[in-house]
């Protein structure tokens, strides 16, 4: 009761130790002891190692290339934080889908300022548009009072009335995302409302959850490395096709793409994709699977009419807690075995794929990644290997 009165008061909540067990669970394959912590460090650093500027700009912190990695989908597939949104949903559907999304890896140094709402205002306001859709992170480490996220905690209570401010001062934008510059909400607005931007620092584990229209943003620069995780559960409607937002895509479209590992062609408040659009998987996402009907159902492998997904909605939503807890814990161990041992997967294809470049032919070899930031084979090199049919890669 104290997290949804917390949530309904503030329009966000940090719910504690929903992912602890990644650091504490472990599984012994092949004569060494993993957690899901241990294969998720590594793929950040894999996916790092791979990542290049888009539109010769920064990246600002985040993680562009990393969009299925196995620790994105055992978040996205796990039961008890889908348990958690259907509790704090306005409509509490439980038919949800995670949006494929990338992640943040923020290293010191880094400019991370960002402040906005994920949502058209002025739609919300006239028909409750997106009202439902709740957002939030997954953090991998001990965040600090400025190096977080910044909420102004209870203005969704009043995004009316600080809509109207805003369009009196002729600043009113109209977007699927809205930035909030300093004159969008000044001193008389904290004073008026009585609240103001607060850091929300998260523990290595916990998940924060917040409503769309509650602005949000993001210190800077980077004091510190800072890896999350953002799982978009969006809610499917009765037709088990449209989203929250109609400009979002389909229920087929995102299960199209969590089959095919690919990205999808716009964000959860339905702007076009922009930053991340590359055309096809990256080489060495390797799908995880056999967790269960409600895990198929989040990744739209499987629909949520089907019998074996509605009777593991209907344990899991009960009032059987002892059936409960005995499902998690069986789902964790299954869930840990799985990430470790198709880690080796993700290994074997990584290095197939990239060769010498590859992070984990470095990582063996004592080879600083840094030093193949700028190997790419001049133009020349790959002109003639469309003729020869030699791979430039073994030569850079």
């Amino acid at each position: 009761m104290r997290v949804l009165e917390d949530f309904n008061r503030v329009g966000s909540v940090n719910i504690d130790d929903v992912f602890s067990w990644w650091w504490t669970l472990k599984f012994m394959h092949e004569g060494k002891t993993r957690t899901i912590a241990d294969v998720g460090y590594e793929e950040y650093d894999m996916y790092f190692h791979h990542q290049r500027l888009v539109g010769n700009k920064p990246n600002y912190g985040w993680l562009r290339t990393m969009f299925h990695a196995l620790i994105q989908q055992v978040m996205r597939q796990d039961p008890v934080y889908w348990m958690l949104y259907v509790a704090l949903r306005p409509d509490h559907n439980y038919r949800l889908i995670s949006y494929p999304y990338y992640t943040k890896y923020a290293k010191p140094g880094d400019q991370t300022f960002f402040r906005h709402i994920d949502i058209n205002v002025s739609e919300l306001v006239r028909n409750n548009r997106g009202g439902y859709m709740i957002q939030g992170t997954v953090s991998l480490d001990d965040e600090e009072e400025g190096q977080c996220t910044q909420i102004i905690p209870g203005l969704h209570k009043h995004i009316k009335d600080w809509w109207k401010r805003v369009d009196a001062r002729d600043l009113r934008t109209e977007s699927f995302v809205h930035r909030i510059t300093k004159p969008m909400f000044d001193k008389s607005d904290a004073d008026h409302f009585k609240t103001d931007w607060t850091d929300v620092p998260c523990r290595r584990g916990t998940v924060r959850i917040t409503l769309p229209h509650l602005p949000h943003g993001s210190h800077s620069p980077t004091k510190c490395i800072r890896r999350t995780m953002l799982p978009w559960f969006v809610g499917i409607q009765e037709d088990h096709q449209s989203l929250d937002v109609a400009e979002s895509g389909s229920w087929s479209e995102l299960s199209n793409a969590h089959r095919d590992l690919t990205h999808a062609s716009t964000t959860p408040s339905g702007l076009p994709n922009r930053y991340a659009t590359i055309p096809y998987k990256f080489p060495a996402a390797v799908s995880l699977v056999g967790l269960g009907g409600i895990s198929d159902a989040l990744v739209g492998r499987q629909r949520w009419d089907t019998p074996n997904v509605l009777r593991e909605v209907r344990l899991l939503l009960g009032q059987d807690f002892v059936q409960t807890r005995e499902y998690i814990r069986q789902w964790r161990k299954r869930a840990v075995a799985a990430v470790v041992t198709t880690f080796d997967d993700v290994v074997r294809t990584e290095e197939a794929a990239f060769r010498q470049r590859s992070y984990f032919y470095c990582a063996a070899r004592g080879i600083d990644p840094q030093s193949l930031v700028n190997d790419d084979p001049p133009p020349e090199v790959l002109e003639a290997a469309s003729i020869t049919g030699d791979d430039p890669r073994d030569h850079y």
